[in-house]
Formats: structure tokens, C-alpha cells, sequence
């Protein structure tokens, strides 16, 4: 279901509203819901997608350009943790919301929707 991201990097990021990171591979992440940050040596950040970003939470996110993935995992009751060199984020499901989206090449999506269910959507093949 999830592609393995193993040894991508991450290539770019922004925050408004949500943390969006964007990989070699051309994967995008765009984490809406309750998002930790844990970067190694620093206590876990949470990080505030219902407001204009803060520049303390938007430097943590910028660090994590150049890293590289782990490990992606979602757990069944929709909760997504990313692993990277050194960092670590992870999105809560919520009750109301989407909380957050992988995209892919050809239109693949993976969606978690309010309560923690997952909407995916398969890469469409070439020629289609």
C-alpha cells in the first residue's frame, strides 16, 4: 500500500497551515492533523497547522531538507510516522479532519480521512 522510502531524501519543505515535504522520487507530504516533530538532541515539537507558522517551527521543518528516509509507517488506526536520518514526525488521526496525504506520480494518493480510514487511489498506468 505505502511505497518504501528507504534511502529517498527530502528535497524540499514549506509550512502554512500544514507541513508539506517533498521527496527526490517526486512523493509529496502534506501533514495537516496534530504533527510531532522530534529532531535528535531536542525535546518532540508539536507543531501548529491551525495558525500563521511561527519561524521557531518553520527552522526545525527547513532542517529536514537533505535528510533521508528510514522508514514510513501507518499504523491501522491511521496514525503516519516518518523516519528520517535525524528526525522523526508523526501525524495523529483526527475525528473532523484529514490529517494528512501522501501523492505520488500518477495521480497515487494515500488519504487519511476523518477517524483515522485511509482512501487510496492506485497510480494510473501510462497510456491511460
Amino acid at each position: 500500500m505505502i511505497p518504501d522510502f528507504a534511502g529517498d531524501i527530502v528535497i524540499a519543505v514549506r509550512h502554512e497551515y500544514a507541513v508539506e515535504l517533498w521527496t527526490e522520487r517526486h512523493w509529496e507530504f502534506r501533514l495537516a492533523g496534530h504533527t510531532v516533530l522530534e529532531i535528535d538532541g531536542r525535546a518532540p515539537q508539536a507543531i501548529d497547522n491551525d495558525a500563521p507558522p511561527e519561524a521557531r517551527d518553520t527552522d526545525l521543518i527547513q532542517s529536514l531538507v537533505g535528510q533521508t528516509f528510514n522508514s514510513v509507517a501507518i499504523s491501522p488506526e491511521g496514525r503516519l510516522d516518518i523516519s528520517l536520518a535525524g528526525a522523526r514526525l508523526s501525524v495523529d488521526p483526527d475525528d473532523r479532519w484529514e490529517s494528512w496525504e501522501l501523492s505520488g506520480a500518477g495521480g497515487a494518493k494515500i488519504v487519511c480521512v476523518a477517524g483515522g480510514e485511509l482512501v487510496t487511489w492506485a497510480a494510473m498506468e501510462e497510456g491511460s
